[in-house]
């Protein structure tokens, strides 16, 4: 089985962080760094 069959069978809910961590359009880099530093994960979703 390749990569990408396990991933296309993968659930977001069963790899997602909870609760979604989110940054504002407005916040700088710096805030969303350590906002992803402080939470321990490597992305945010960018809400506006």
């Amino acid at each position: 089985m390749s990569g990408f069959e396990i991933r296309s069978r993968l659930l977001v809910k069963d790899v997602m962080s909870s609760p979604v961590i989110t940054v504002n359009e407005d916040a700088t880099a710096d805030e969303a760094a350590r906002l992803m530093r402080d939470n321990n994960i490597g992305c945010v979703i960018v809400s506006t």
